[in-house]
């Protein structure tokens, strides 16, 4: 069996990275395929990676998994989706309902979703699966590596406590204008470290004023590995982010402004 595992925004590759290990074991051919805006923060680069719609094409694959909505029609192989969260989105799902030949789902509430829609046009299977991020979020939860960086920073920061801050992007449900003094005023306690980690689509200028905030315990964080920030952390602020439920995985407290997110 051939499969590509198809990235064309950085949340894939905590997405994929499970089952290209799987595939790995296996002993199955695969290859990444990175679009070029990504290729150079692509960080599994030891394994087969391209960035040429054509060498995947020529690869004539058996199957393509894609965490996003949309992927080449003309590429061989069945087109199967993951989800990109565990978020609902019912708008999303609509115009990318047909798109795919198969969709693994997260959990019932999804896969009753999905199935009820494949009754009415057979053009799709469905199979309920589980999210392939979280078998990443509970591999590194004993991760001797992540319990080192957490004492690294209580101890060169001086602090009692670690809090992640990860507000959405989007400017209509995002918390990261309102709190901005919120947590000027409680990063100045000296027993609190605030890590804050961007999205890649937030405003430029929304991330320049909070790397202007004059103080020591501000930790704006680089990269995309959410999971380990996720475990390092004690407690997590946000807003309507998928994240929130991710990390409330973790049984650790969140705390949500104005959340439009729903059970």
């Amino acid at each position: 069996m051939k499969t590509i595992l198809f990235c064309t925004e950085p949340y894939s590759f905590l997405i994929l990275k499970p089952l290209a290990d799987e595939l790995e074991n296996r002993g199955e051919e695969f290859i990444w395929y990175i679009t070029p805006k990504l290729f150079d923060i692509f960080p599994y680069k030891q394994m087969m990676h391209t960035n040429s719609l054509k060498y995947l094409d020529e690869f004539k694959a058996d199957a393509i998994f894609v965490p996003t909505d949309d992927v080449p029609y003309w590429l061989h192989g069945l087109k199967v989706h993951i989800f990109h969260s565990l978020v609902e989105d019912i708008e999303a799902y609509k115009e990318m309902m047909n798109y795919f030949d198969l969709y693994l789902t997260s959990g019932p509430h999804f896969t009753e979703l999905f199935e009820e829609a494949s009754q009415k046009n057979s053009s799709f299977d469905v199979i309920e699966t589980g999210w392939s991020k979280l078998d990443t979020l509970f591999k590194i939860a004993n991760d001797d590596n992540i319990t080192w960086e957490r004492n690294r920073l209580l101890a060169e920061y001086e602090v009692k406590h670690i809090v992640l801050y990860a507000p959405t992007s989007d400017l209509e449900l995002t918390s990261a204008t309102k709190l901005k003094d919120v947590i000027i005023k409680l990063s100045s306690r000296k027993d609190i470290l605030f890590m804050i980690m961007f999205d890649k689509d937030m405003p430029e200028d929304i991330v320049e004023e909070y790397k202007e905030i004059d103080t020591p315990n501000i930790l704006i964080l680089e990269g995309d590995n959410i999971s380990k920030n996720m475990h390092i952390a004690d407690v997590m602020i946000s807003d309507t982010s998928s994240l929130v439920y991710e990390f409330t995985l973790l049984d650790k407290p969140v705390l949500t402004v104005d959340t439009q997110l729903e059970d």
